[in-house]
């Protein structure tokens, strides 16, 4: 069967008729048993390709239709696997989610190879459209010793997240193909996939704070930066500035572990993020509430901040009562390096870590520009923040 990302790139850019409606299919995961796939339906002309050749007003453009396209709120969506049918509704924001048990599922490829094709398709749709995409569906196989969990945004690629005006002109601005993973952290997960037997195929979990809006830039850039295959798990929100300020909005990705955890009972996860937002919270949180299930946390330093480093160091007791290790690391090597330590890479693989380098920062003046007026306008405002914080904490 065809595959879902091929499908997507047979669409012409620029050729969409306004209202038309479409699938975005987010893919998913689940068992031998049990599979869970999500999507969204929305105005055709907001699921985009990516071409070598997009400038940087082709990406304005094609972000502009991600975000400002309608959804298609409360249409039935029918998932069909085998002889295996269920219907679900979209949401007000044109979602939906839709489990399918495969217990009755004879044992074919679809199992075999680690991925359930699931057919989506739009029930009622106007003669001459395309209402058809693939959810494909990833399945752990028999061989994984255990999974990984992993942040995206400053940890796997630059984003700059605490920056808000940097953060938000690399998001507008570049696409799949021009944006940078961090050093060595492509090879580092290939190692981890491959496990220290080296045909493991352990799973790879992608979690965000991002907007399903930016599913196919994530997912383009796992594929062409060679990551390990595995959902990429992206947030519901409404465009709005609540929603893109809300200090809750991180929340969803405790869902989203908790889901994962609840999904494979047996197996251990580790987790990987990063020091810049509420990572090192909520992994030792997650910690705490499966002891003996996560072995190792690790975090990226980005923020070089001495209160926070302590908040870290703090939060690493508390880890370690439940059994886990937190390590604050500067490099995808330094975190290689305690993986085969520790018995999760074939420390043959190193060496490669090693070599797969790149820049540490991208040299762009206007990135450095957005930096500083990032900085100057945080400065200013801290004193009023801080006045409101006090005022919240008086009520």
């Amino acid at each position: 069967m065809a595959n879902w990302f091929r499908i997507r790139r047979m669409c012409p850019p620029g050729k969409f008729l306004r209202k038309k409606p479409g699938i975005q299919s987010f893919g998913g995961f689940g068992t031998a048993g049990r599979i869970l796939v999500r999507g969204m339906v929305v105005e055709q002309k907001g699921i985009v390709c990516v071409e070598e050749t997009d400038k940087l007003t082709d990406n304005l453009r094609k972000m502009k239709r991600r975000f400002l396209s309608a959804p298609g709120r409360g249409v039935e969506v029918e998932a069909t696997l085998g002889e295996i049918k269920k219907r679900v509704r979209t949401d007000d924001q044109g979602f939906f989610s839709v489990e399918l048990d495969l217990k009755d599922l004879p044992q074919g490829p679809c199992l075999e190879n680690g991925i359930c094709d699931v057919k989506l398709e739009l029930l009622h749709c106007a003669p001459g459209h395309e209402c058809v995409a693939l959810g494909r569906a990833h399945v752990p196989p028999d061989s994984a010793r255990f999974g990984v969990i992993s942040d995206i945004d400053d940890t796997i690629v630059y984003t700059f997240s605490p920056e808000r005006l940097r953060m938000t002109y690399i998001v507008l601005t570049n696409n799949a193909r021009n944006r940078l993973p961090f050093s060595g952290v492509r090879e580092f997960y290939r190692a981890l996939h491959d496990g220290p037997g080296g045909n493991e195929k352990n799973p790879f979990f992608y979690v965000s704070s991002s907007s399903w809006r930016l599913y196919d830039v994530m997912r383009d850039f796992m594929r062409i930066n060679d990551m390990p295959p595995g959902p990429v798990l992206l947030r519901a929100m409404a465009f709005t500035r609540s929603s893109l300020f809300d200090p809750r909005r991180h929340d969803h990705k405790k869902l989203r572990f908790m889901e994962i955890l609840s999904a494979y009972p047996d197996l251990p996860f580790l987790l990987i993020g990063d020091s810049g937002q509420r990572d090192a919270e909520l992994y030792t949180e997650l910690a705490r509430r499966h002891p003996g299930r996560i072995p190792a946390l690790f975090l990226r330093d980005i923020l070089p901040n001495p209160r926070k480093r302590e908040t870290i160091l703090r939060l690493a007791d508390r880890a370690a009562e439940a059994g886990s290790e937190l390590h604050l690391v500067d490099t995808s090597l330094e975190a290689a390096q305690i993986a085969a330590k520790r018995g999760w890479i074939n420390p043959a693989r190193l060496p490669a870590i090693e070599k797969d380098w790149t820049l540490d920062e991208p040299d762009n003046p206007v990135l450095s520009m957005l930096s500083k007026t990032a900085r100057g306008v945080a400065r200013l405002t801290r004193p009023v923040r801080r006045r409101k914080k006090r005022a919240r904490n008086d009520r």
